[in-house]
C-alpha cells in the first residue's frame, strides 16, 4: 500500500509522548495535540478514546476492514472526526502493522487537512525498534 499523492516537501508534526504507566501520555493527546476540526485515526486496543475527543464523538470499529472503510469516506472530506479501531480480541504487533498500512494508505499529500494519527500502547505492539518493512 501506498499513500495517496505522495509528497515529501510537507512538514513533519510528528509528536511522541512517552512514559511509564499512568504519568498521562494519553491524557496529554486527548487535551494538548487533538482539536475538533482534526482529522484522527486511533489504534485504541485498550478503549482509551470510547466516548469524546476534543469535543467530538469518537467513532469505534471493532472490525479493521469497518474502520478502514469509515477513514476512507472520513478522507474524502474536509470535515474533522474522530475515528477509533478498537478491536475485541487480544491485540498482536501484526494487528498494529495492519492498522499502520491503511492509515499509510489514507495518506494524501494534496489533502487540505492532515491527517492525525495517535497509536496507543505501542511497546506491546512492537518487535523491536528496527526500521519498519513493507511500507
Amino acid at each position: 500500500m501506498q499513500p495517496i499523492n505522495p509528497n515529501n516537501e510537507l512538514k513533519n508534526h510528528h509528536t511522541f509522548a512517552v512514559g511509564m504507566p499512568g504519568s498521562g501520555k494519553t491524557s496529554a493527546a486527548k487535551k494538548l495535540f487533538v482539536s475538533a476540526t482534526d482529522q484522527v485515526a486511533i489504534f485504541d486496543p485498550v478503549g482509551d478514546y470510547s466516548g469524546m475527543l476534543a469535543g467530538r464523538k469518537v467513532r469505534s470499529y471493532s472490525k479493521l476492514k469497518d474502520f478502514a472503510a469509515a477513514l476512507l469516506a472520513g478522507r474524502k472530506t474536509r470535515q474533522g472526526f474522530k475515528i477509533a479501531w478498537q478491536p475485541r480480541h487480544e491485540t498482536s504487533a501484526d494487528d498494529f502493522d495492519q492498522f499502520c498500512r491503511v492509515v499509510w494508505a489514507v495518506g494524501d499529500g494534496k489533502h487540505p487537512k492532515p491527517l492525525k494519527i495517535i497509536c496507543e500502547e505501542v511497546a506491546e505492539h512492537s518487535l523491536g525498534a528496527g526500521k519498519a518493512v513493507g511500507y
